[in-house]
C-alpha cells in the first residue's frame, strides 16, 4: 500500500498538483532541493515504475530502494546547495527512512 501511496503522489504531481508544496517552486524546494521539478512524463514513468517495478524485479526495486535510502544519508556531501533547506531535513528524516523501509520489505 506504500508503493500504491507512492505511486498515486507521483501522478497527482504529474497532473499538476502541489502538495506538500504551496507552487512548483515550493514542491521543487521539498522533493528535489535544488533542482528544477521534472516533467510530467519522468513523473509517470515513476508512478508506473512504483507499481510495476516490484511486481517484475523484486530484488532490483528493493536494491534501488535500499540505495537511495543510503545515499539520502550522505547526500548533503554530493549536493552542498542542498544544506539547510526543506529537501535536506525532509530526505534525512522522512525520503530516506521510508526508502531503506521498503528495500527492507521488497527484499526477496
Amino acid at each position: 500500500s506504500l508503493l500504491v501511496a507512492l505511486s498515486a503522489l507521483h501522478f497527482y504531481w504529474a497532473t499538476g498538483g502541489f502538495w506538500p508544496g504551496t507552487s512548483r517552486q515550493d514542491l521543487a524546494a521539498k522533493v528535489i532541493g535544488d533542482r528544477p521539478l521534472p516533467g510530467r512524463l519522468a513523473c509517470l514513468t515513476v508512478a508506473a515504475l512504483l507499481l510495476l517495478g516490484p511486481a517484475v524485479h523484486p530484488r532490483l526495486s528493493a536494491q534501488i530502494f535500499l540505495l537511495r535510502g543510503l545515499l539520502g544519508m550522505v547526500e548533503v556531501h554530493f549536493r552542498p546547495t542542498i544544506r539547510g533547506t526543506p529537501y535536506e531535513s525532509l530526505s534525512r528524516r522522512i525520503y530516506s527512512p521510508l526508502s531503506l523501509l521498503l528495500g527492507a520489505l521488497l527484499w526477496p
